[in-house]
């Protein structure tokens, strides 16, 4: 697992980056969560945190496509009348596009987020394939911006689908919350 870590931070500082809202290459790092208490499809016993990364291209001011990795924890609450907590690891890869649909220097970026994954660990005993949805705000009171290099704080929220590719699991479907920065 530490070597996904490591392989996590390279990805997200790894390849060049544009000016702001130009075409060019993009990367970001983020934490998203969930807990089980706003499940989408009655498994409230199921939460996730999640540390991200991401690298892509923008192909104009508007539409990017990413590759992004996650490792994922997988949290459960069963109570102790089932057997108590339990949580599981694993990683995912995927293909993430998204279109910038609201740009505004006093306001910041608006984007809408779509990203289809698999898990990395097929030895583990939940893997899954992932489908995501998520809008996202870059702040622009938060902004750094050295030699035309650009960083956003930006905070999103989405709702993520977990289909489990064994019978050990359920399917979930969770909303989540996330906070991170981006380049680009």
């Amino acid at each position: 697992m530490k070597k996904f870590i490591v392989l996590l931070g390279l990805l997200a500082f790894a390849g060049g980056v544009s000016s702001a809202q130009t075409k060019g290459f993009t990367y970001g790092i983020w934490t998203q969560g969930s807990m089980g208490r706003v499940s989408l499809n009655g498994h409230r016993e199921f939460g996730t945190m999640d540390l991200s990364a991401a690298a892509g291209y923008a192909f104009s001011p508007s539409i990017y496509l990413r590759l992004q990795l996650d490792a994922t924890y997988g949290m459960w609450d069963y109570g102790a009348e089932k057997g108590g907590k339990t949580w599981r690891e694993n990683g995912s890869l995927g293909p993430t596009i998204g279109y910038n649909f609201y740009k505004n220097p006093a306001w910041g970026i608006v984007d809408v987020a779509a990203t289809v994954g698999n898990s990395l660990y097929f030895k583990s005993d939940w893997s899954y394939m992932f489908y995501d949805l998520s809008f996202n705000w870059a702040f622009p009171f938060l902004n750094r911006n050295d030699n035309g290099n650009k960083m956003r704080v930006f905070v999103g929220m989405g709702v993520r689908y977990y289909d489990t590719h064994n019978s050990n699991f359920d399917n979930y479907c969770n909303l989540y919350a996330k906070v991170g920065f981006r380049f680009n």
